[in-house]
């Protein structure tokens, strides 16, 4: 391999994955790489002090994608998944494959780290002979019969029953990921590049090296597929927001957040502050810009409430969480070892919760009616079990070294 110089960044226009990839970009621009981030328009928005190239702007408008978010914000599981591969996946991956490759050209990029989730990426990459990293930012995808479907809340289990069971969702995922992924065998077949199998078909699969945020602890047991691949802990760099000023309490302060993606779900979130109070702690609210003045009002009559607080330096303070499980607000929780009350509410967000449900490290409320977030919130701080649980994985995290792990790892390759 040639004396890398520039590094290209790709990934999914959302802060979840985006804030992971610049941890990785800072360390990069520290040992003086040279770095540039290929995204839609509406991911400049979280790219301001980092070189940018915008691709899809006639596509993929600022407004359109802003849609899809919104969109997004209003689904729940599989739903939420179907609709992002419907409205943005399936032509973005045509897009990739259409402007990228003139791009990595043009700009001289000697390597490339594209998001698990950006398969069209990987394509190109092996197309123009270019090599590429797999960064998996949200939750490792991993589609062995061995091991439960990434949709879904199942716990590891490997009973022949199950693994029958899971054959068959595996059997029907595939159908449906064939399907969005036509453009992609198109592409495939006018570069005259042979098919990909296994994980490779249906997401971008290096077969140099693959990292990922989480710990082995955070994960189902290691199959063929990913045993190799590096678990690094979480990547992160400063936030560009701030924590609260909370003054010193003898009651336990919760941090609530259903993400940056569904914070608009008011009814939820002012249910767990009215019992985070009423249990005799104190709520610090994220609702991700998502809701209104008077919507902010009547929360704020049960603790503190914020568009973003600074992660993971608000689990200096706050001793609990309650979230959504998405895999960033997991691992700062972890980081600090604060157990988690699981809300799951994304398409990948339930096997996280189970996957910290079965270290101990928090509970998961499916049905999210008072009385049971009540019954999971009250065990959670009752039971010793759960914080020393949560304790041992921070302990694991410390020893881990994040986006600097990556960044070694390129440096090893010249």
């Amino acid at each position: 391999m040639t004396k890398i110089k520039k590094i290209g960044l790709m990934c999914p226009p959302m802060q979840g994955h985006i804030f992971p990839m610049t941890a990785i970009a800072d360390h990069l621009l520290k040992e003086d790489y040279e770095v540039v981030f290929i995204v839609t328009e509406y991911a400049t928005r979280y790219l301001k002090k980092y070189p940018h190239i915008v691709i899809g702007e006639r596509e993929f408008p600022y407004n359109k994608v802003a849609k899809i978010a919104n969109l997004l914000s209003r689904r729940r599981g599989i739903r939420m998944g179907r609709t992002w591969q419907r409205r943005f996946t399936r032509k973005w991956n045509d897009v990739v494959c259409g402007y990228l490759p003139d791009l990595l050209k043009r700009e001289n990029v000697d390597l490339v780290l594209c998001d698990q989730l950006e398969p069209a990426v990987g394509l190109v990459c092996d197309y123009l002979g270019i090599t590429f990293i797999t960064i998996c930012n949200s939750m490792v995808v991993v589609m062995d019969e061995k091991l439960p479907p990434f949709f879904m809340d199942w716990d590891y289990d490997d009973s022949e029953r199950q693994l029958k069971i899971n054959r068959g969702f595996y059997k029907i995922t595939r159908w449906i990921l064939l399907r969005d992924s036509r453009k992609l065998r198109k592409w495939e077949k006018l570069w005259g590049i042979e098919q990909l199998s296994g994980n490779g078909l249906f997401f971008a699969t290096s077969k140099l090296a693959t990292f990922c945020q989480q710990v082995p602890s955070l994960e189902f047991p290691l199959v063929d597929t990913n045993k190799s691949w590096g678990y690094c802990g979480p990547f992160r760099s400063k936030s560009p927001y701030e924590v609260p000023e909370l003054p010193v309490s003898n009651k336990p302060y919760v941090y609530i957040t259903l993400g940056s993606l569904q914070g608009s779900r008011f009814a939820l979130l002012k249910k767990c502050a009215e019992i985070s109070v009423e249990l005799g702690s104190t709520p610090v609210i994220a609702h991700g810009n998502k809701l209104g003045e008077e919507q902010v009002r009547a929360l704020e009559n049960y603790g503190f409430v914020k568009d973003y607080v600074a992660q993971p330096r608000i689990f200096q303070t706050c001793e609990y969480a309650i979230c959504n499980c998405g895999l960033n607000t997991v691992l700062d929780a972890l980081s600090y070892g604060r157990p988690i009350l699981g809300l799951p509410l994304g398409i990948e967000q339930s096997a996280i919760a189970t996957k910290a449900a079965r270290i101990n490290c928090g509970i998961t409320v499916k049905k999210k009616t008072a009385n049971n977030i009540r019954g999971a919130l009250k065990e959670l701080m009752k039971n010793p079990l759960y914080k020393e649980s949560a304790q041992k994985v921070r302990d694991e995290i410390s020893k881990r070294n994040g986006a600097k792990e990556v960044v070694d790892f390129i440096k090893g390759l010249g």
